[in-house]
This record gives C-alpha cells, sequence and structure tokens, in this order.
C-alpha cells in the first residue's frame, strides 16, 4: 500500500504516462484528443511543470456543467471518453496479462 501511494504521487511516474498517452502509438496521432507535453528540463519528482489546456473538463460536462456546449459537442466528449477507456484497456491489458501470467506460470500451462 505505502509503494502504492508513492507511485501515486510522483510526478516522474505522471510525465511517463504523459508522454505514453501523447506518443503516436496511443493517442499522439489523434485529432481528438490533446495531451499536454512535459518540459522535461524543469520537471523533477516532485514538480510536474505541463502545458497548460483550455477547455472544459469530462466531470463538468457529466454533471450539466458544461459552459454552454452543444448537445453535439457533449455527445463527443462522452464518445471522445469512452474511445480514450477503451485505448486504453487495449494498451495496458498486454501488459497487465503478462505481469500476471509471469506471477504464476503454471495458471496457463
Amino acid at each position: 500500500m505505502k509503494q502504492e501511494l508513492t507511485d501515486e504521487c510522483s510526478y516522474t511516474r505522471e510525465a511517463q504516462y504523459l508522454r505514453l498517452f501523447g506518443s503516436p502509438e496511443f493517442l499522439g496521432n489523434d485529432p481528438r484528443f490533446k495531451v499536454p507535453w512535459v518540459w522535461e528540463e524543469g520537471s523533477t519528482d516532485k514538480v510536474l511543470i505541463m502545458e497548460r489546456v483550455g477547455g472544459v473538463s469530462v466531470g463538468a460536462v457529466s454533471q450539466g456543467q458544461d459552459g454552454g456546449l452543444s448537445q453535439r459537442d457533449r455527445d463527443d466528449v462522452r464518445l471522445f471518453s469512452f474511445l480514450f477507456c477503451f485505448r486504453l484497456c487495449l494498451c495496458l491489458f498486454p501488459r497487465l496479462f503478462l505481469c500476471y501470467r509471469r506471477r504464476d506460470e503454471n495458471v496457463y500451462s
């Protein structure tokens, strides 16, 4: 539990995930998503410097506080959120499967 909390509070780890999400293999080539860039030289484990991205949060849209977005824009936010989660599952599932398999080799034999 302590290691999980340490990982959760690590800005170095957060920067790694931003680079992963912004890579061409994940979301980097999709114009529907904007992944902020990280300023590597200024970031440390305790400080994360990244691009500020304007817009409306997904949470605000889901609560109806969307700042006057059209129905089409709200539908797009929902669709893009689903696509993001789907891509995240596709990206992480093979890694989780391999980690699980390495822990207990007798499970699949």
